[in-house]
């Protein structure tokens, strides 16, 4: 083994240590509407590009829906907080992956994992890998402990409710907010991208995507319904046999989008 390879592997772990060796659970509790709550399923990554707070103080529901927070970057908020919230806060545009989602009892707890950007590419698949599979366990556990527990005291006001009332990663229309240049197993109205060539979407359209999207990708749009669309991915080796309208994926000039280019071979 070579002296860079060494490094490479020692950097590699460092930097799954950092984002995951120190994760602490944290608590956002809110109303969703039932089509919002629709909206989060797992495997799918979030991007959420306002600032993001929630505590520490984990008890009873305050409200019938809860995001639990496995993060090891939130910011503690104690001495600047005019309440004894457990305040934390993470900074703008941090990226989530649902985890785990789980109703009993007219509670809802979706379990969110911070993933760093730096390592977003190795969570595009939609299926959860054993590191996530940790974390659900514990999620579960805490959910158990906590669906007919006491609400904390401190959190059971209107102040603290009007802070975390906001849905995390969707915007109050129920659009995803996007996820990046290289985007994941997420979804949208197709704000997000632009079309170049012939464009399927009419203005009530609302665009849905299955599969993990990267630059470079081929893909086709498939209506399921009168106003539902979704985007999937084609195989590069069948691409040229798909007799439908295909797009390649590629960087826009627009911060946070990307372009479809209409295929014609």
């Amino acid at each position: 083994m070579t002296n860079d390879f060494e490094k490479m592997i020692n950097g590699f772990e460092k930097m799954w240590w950092e984002a995951f060796g120190e994760c602490d659970p944290f608590v956002r509790d809110t109303t969703l509407p039932p089509r919002f709550l629709e909206k989060y399923q797992v495997g799918l990554l979030l991007r959420e590009p306002t600032f993001c707070d929630a505590s520490y103080k984990i008890g009873g529901f305050i409200a019938p829906d809860r995001f639990l927070i496995f993060s090891s970057n939130a910011r503690i908020f104690d001495k600047a907080s005019p309440q004894a919230w457990g305040h934390c806060v993470w900074p703008t545009g941090r990226c989530f992956r649902i985890i785990d989602k789980i109703t009993h009892q007219n509670k809802s707890q979706i379990t969110l994992l911070e993933i760093p950007d730096e390592i977003l590419r190795f969570f595009y698949q939609r299926e959860l890998g054993k590191l996530e599979q940790y974390f659900v366990k514990q999620a579960r556990k805490i959910f158990d402990e906590n669906v007919n527990a006491d609400p904390i005291p401190e959190l059971n006001t209107e102040d603290w409710r009007q802070k975390v009332v906001s849905p995390i990663g969707i915007n109050h229309q129920g659009d995803y907010f996007p996820l990046g240049d290289e985007v994941g197993p997420t979804g949208g109205t197709g704000k997000w991208f632009e079309i170049v060539g012939f464009s399927p979407i009419g203005p009530n359209d609302n665009v849905e995507i299955t599969d993990a999207i990267r630059i470079g990708d081929v893909v086709y749009f498939e209506r399921i319904a009168p106003e539902e669309i979704v985007l999937r991915v084609l195989i590069l080796e069948k691409a040229g046999d798909y007799v439908g309208k295909k797009y390649r994926i590629e960087r826009s000039d627009r911060p946070g989008a990307l372009t479809l280019i209409e295929l014609t071979y």
